[in-house]
This record gives C-alpha cells, sequence and structure tokens, in this order.
C-alpha cells in the first residue's frame, strides 16, 4: 500500500500513517505522496506529472515511489 494526498503539518496525517504502518507493517510503502497542486493540474491537461511539472514535489514524491518498488522487487 502506498500513502497519498499526505500533508504532513497536519496531526490527523501522522495519526492516519502511524496507525496504518502499526496495522499493516510491511504491506505499507515508505514513500509517501504528498498533497500537490500540479497532480491535479497535471490531470486536468491529460498530461503525467513527469511531462507536466518534472521538478514538482508529485513528480519527486511519485518518482521515489518508483525507485522504492524497484528495489523491493530485485
Amino acid at each position: 500500500m502506498f500513502i497519498t494526498q499526505i500533508n504532513p503539518n497536519r496531526i490527523l496525517t501522522k495519526t492516519i500513517v502511524e496507525k496504518l504502518t502499526e496495522d499493516l507493517q510491511d504491506k505499507v510503502f515508505d514513500t509517501k505522496i504528498r498533497i500537490n497542486v500540479a497532480l491535479a493540474e497535471a490531470q486536468l491537461q491529460g498530461q503525467s506529472i513527469f511531462d507536466y511539472a518534472p521538478d514538482s514535489n508529485g513528480a519527486k514524491d511519485y518518482e521515489l515511489l518508483v525507485d522504492e518498488i524497484l528495489s523491493k522487487l530485485n
């Protein structure tokens, strides 16, 4: 499982992430996808985040997630 729409400044977000991690343990990826307006804008434009805003936090987060997934496959 990977967690999206994270707002790291919210206490509720931290509580939910902690609970999910506690309950699901190693089934939760370490990489979290932060809330990022560029992700919504890319979707509206019909583009990938990597084409629309490659330097955005959304692109960086998804790139880290892909790297984490690939590292677990090896």
